[in-house]
């Protein structure tokens, strides 16, 4: 069986929820289901020891701390489309990865996909959970927002860049990418 969905996961320093995030992510999958790569990038903790302990997952380690780096060295890995970027700390599901890999199995057209955004803040500080709601109301998270910490295209949206540049923002340079609809 050939993957239905490539997971490209950058971590740095996320040795205490990688595996928790990996596990989650492949509770429910078929083994080969879904190929998934952790870059574990300038690490100095057991991020990649961690991630190893999960079955199924393939592991590189680089020494330069960085997410981009990171996100680059996941594409050279990385053999199958649809392709999904996922944070190391994001709680997705093995159903979230099958819907979309379906999704984007069957456009036409370069596509880029996120699951709908959950944000948690019940056991945060006032002033997190305040910053939350003014955050879900802005514009960007209103119009056309995709990532937040997990996106997924297919192979003619993967082809609209190159490598990722140096940018803070990985998922909104996607976003800009492909058209809102």
């Amino acid at each position: 069986m050939s993957a239905r969905l490539s997971v490209v996961v950058p971590a740095h320093n996320e040795g205490p929820l990688v595996r928790r995030s990996l596990e989650r992510m492949l509770r429910d999958a078929e083994p080969g289901e879904f190929e998934v790569v952790v870059i574990a990038n300038g690490c100095d903790d057991d991020t990649a020891d961690q991630a190893r302990a999960v079955p199924g997952v393939t592991v590189s380690e680089i020494a330069e701390a960085s997410k981009i780096a990171a996100l680059n060295r996941g594409d050279e890995l990385a053999t199958a489309y649809p392709r999904a970027y996922v944070d190391a700390d994001v709680a997705i599901d093995t159903a979230a990865l099958r819907g979309l890999a379906s999704l984007l199995a069957r456009a036409e057209h370069p596509a880029v996909a996120a699951p709908t955004l959950v944000v948690d803040a019940s056991e945060s500080t006032f002033a997190v959970r305040a910053h939350t709601r003014v955050w879900q109301l802005s514009e960007y998270r209103r119009t056309g927002h995709v990532g937040s910490g997990v996106y997924a295209v297919n192979e003619l949206g993967r082809m609209r860049w190159g490598r990722f540049p140096p940018v803070i923002a990985d998922d909104r340079f996607v976003q800009l990418r492909l058209a809102d609809d």
